[in-house]
């Protein structure tokens, strides 16, 4: 049971906040101390937000094949993202082709024959907004069918680069993506809880 001055008053249990969402009511006292230590929403999101925590296969096997990943709100697609990895990317592939709004064979991050061994249990895709933001979905373009990209991944946010990630969701994207044409595929619209 809360009670007066812990997050709802005297009725119902305490809901701690992260630095994602903040549920209930909170006395101002107790905001301030959520602020300083870095647990407290800013308002309109994360500005770094981070893919990892990969499922161990990709859809077709052993190849993680990207050409676009696009997070929106609503029907609006956010713009001017940047793309970083710890990843190596084969034959000349780059980060950065990840968010640069080019879908096509041509354009591609590419681990080729290896992602399903010890490289999917480090890897991450990390995101830099440019300001805080809260998308409301993930789209990822892979290539060639069955699309080469995991069937779920966590999503985690940030206000600080390259520390103090808090998990949003697992996001499954299922087993099927939809083809765009020249060898694009798309998971569609993934709703991001």
């Amino acid at each position: 049971m809360g009670m007066l001055g812990s997050n709802s008053g005297l009725i119902g249990a305490a809901r701690p906040q992260n630095a994602i969402e903040s549920p209930g009511v909170w006395t101002g006292n107790e905001h301030i101390l959520a602020v300083k230590a870095n647990k407290w929403p800013l308002s309109g999101g994360q500005r770094y937000w981070r893919m990892d925590s990969f499922a161990t296969n990709t859809l077709d096997g052993t190849s993680l094949d990207l050409t676009e990943i696009k997070f929106w709100a609503g029907d609006s697609l956010f713009l001017g993202i940047t793309a970083s990895s710890n990843l190596t990317w084969a034959f000349g592939g780059s980060s950065s082709t990840l968010t640069d709004g080019v879908s096509s064979t041509s354009n591609r991050a590419l681990i080729n024959g290896t992602w399903n061994s010890t490289e999917v249990f480090t890897a991450r895709i990390d995101f830099d907004f440019g300001q805080p933001r809260r998308p409301s979905h993930i789209e990822v373009h892979s290539l060639y069918g069955p699309p080469r990209f995991p069937q779920s991944f966590r999503l985690s946010a940030s206000s600080v680069n390259g520390s103090g990630y808090v998990t949003v969701a697992t996001l499954t994207v299922g087993t099927s993506f939809t083809a765009l044409g020249g060898n694009v595929f798309t998971t569609g619209l993934v709703a991001i809880p």
